[in-house]
């Protein structure tokens, strides 16, 4: 602490912590003056610091967050019955992946030395065609024979009843006749005729033969594929596995043999 005697004008320097408890004043050394402390000289009073005015936040609130987003678990295909699947539910045998349910199937394949699944090669659109023309002709040729014999009927009588029935029962025997053929020829074989002559059958998604009643379900399934103008048809140029309409439906592939 700086001093000053306010006689003499001597100055001098204090030391604060040796200043007597109390004392508020100091004898000059000097002349023998009375110094007062509080009129010391050069002592900086004290700056306050005055408190900052308030300014308003500037920062924006928090973002709200919501519950953690969870990312669904990988699927795949199975190769044996298409289904999807968590990858890490699914057994790996060399490029497939085939589910729990059909590894026991899978399996059994490998062993049997059965094409495998996703090992087919699949009859495209142009050979079912044939094919199915293939199949045509041979109605039309049954057809033809018993459609003779209606009308051979049609010429004994004279009868306009008997006429119309003749030709309800003709029609109904064509369509019978194309049921009975494919259901049966598909049920015992795995194809029809046509698919025979080609080298083509029907078969599951894991290779084995189809039943008899999956192959008269698939009849009328291809029908549909007939009623919206053969579109159900041409699937098959565009889909992988080859599969028009009612292979979607009936959940059949055709394959070469």
């Amino acid at each position: 602490m700086r001093v000053e005697c306010p006689s003499c004008g001597a100055r001098g320097q204090i030391d604060e912590s040796k200043r007597p408890a109390g004392a508020a004043s100091i004898r000059c050394p000097r002349c023998g003056g009375s110094i007062t402390l509080d009129a010391v000289t050069g002592a900086a009073e004290p700056v306050r610091s005055e408190p900052a005015a308030t300014q308003p936040s500037l920062q924006q609130p928090p973002p709200v967050l919501g519950p953690p987003v969870t990312e669904p678990p990988a699927t795949n295909l199975c190769s044996v019955c298409n289904n999807p699947f968590p990858r890490e539910e699914m057994v790996r045998f060399g490029p497939s992946l085939v589910c729990a349910a059909c590894k026991p199937t899978y399996v059994q394949m490998l062993e049997q030395g059965a094409p495998q699944p996703g090992s087919f090669r699949y009859g495209g659109f142009w050979i079912r065609f044939a094919a199915k023309f293939i199949d045509g002709i041979i109605l039309a040729a049954v057809n033809l024979a018993f459609s003779f014999l209606f009308s051979m009927l049609l010429v004994t009588t004279q009868d306009p009843a008997s006429a119309i029935i003749a030709g309800v029962m003709s029609t109904l025997f064509n369509l019978a006749l194309a049921i009975a053929m494919t259901t049966w020829f598909l049920g015992r074989f795995g194809a029809t005729p046509g698919k025979m002559a080609v080298g083509l059958m029907v078969v599951h998604p894991d290779g084995s033969r189809i039943g008899y009643l999956r192959a008269f379900g698939r009849y009328f399934a291809e029908m549909l594929s007939s009623l919206i103008l053969g579109i159900g048809y041409l699937m098959a140029a565009f889909d992988d596995e080859k599969r028009a309409l009612h292979d979607r439906i009936c959940d059949t592939r055709v394959v070469y043999k």
